[in-house]
């Protein structure tokens, strides 16, 4: 990246490493241009969410102990680790992308908007049950700390 050294006090990447096929010597270019004890934060798949994405959201999948290691391997605490979205949400998606090839081939691009107006409620639905419900996460929230030198 063309930032200098320790030039920045807190980076985010929201759904982005997923994308990026060397992601090790990406995480090590944030690490770079962070200031000591800069703040990170990520949003990002888990390897839970590859039976509805078939594959199709980008090269990595995480599951948490590996998001960690790559984090750690390029300088970083982990102060937050957090599981989003459970078994409703997860269920809710895996029946709308295995759907989707159908729904798209018989209704086109209106498919999009009765398949998520069907779903509407389940999702609402889930931002409580998936309090409880907490296995098959979707998404880890990840806030990590640039190690001091």
């Amino acid at each position: 990246m063309p930032f200098s050294d320790a030039e920045f006090d807190l980076a985010v990447a929201i759904e982005s490493f997923e994308h990026i096929e060397n992601n090790t010597q990406a995480i090590q270019e944030v690490s770079r241009t962070l200031k000591s004890d800069a703040c990170l934060v990520i949003t990002t798949p888990t390897h839970w969410t590859w039976p509805f994405e078939f594959g199709r959201h980008g090269p990595h999948y995480y599951d948490k102990a590996a998001l960690i290691k790559l984090l750690q391997g390029s300088g970083f605490q982990v102060v937050l680790c957090k599981a989003c979205g459970g078994g409703v949400f997860w269920l809710a998606n895996l029946l709308k992308s295995w759907l989707s090839p159908f729904g798209y081939r018989i209704l086109g691009k209106k498919w999009w908007t009765m398949i998520d107006t069907v779903l509407l409620p389940i999702y609402f639905i889930s931002r409580f049950t998936d309090r409880f419900l907490v296995f098959l996460p979707t998404n880890w929230l990840i806030l990590a700390k640039k190690l001091g030198h």
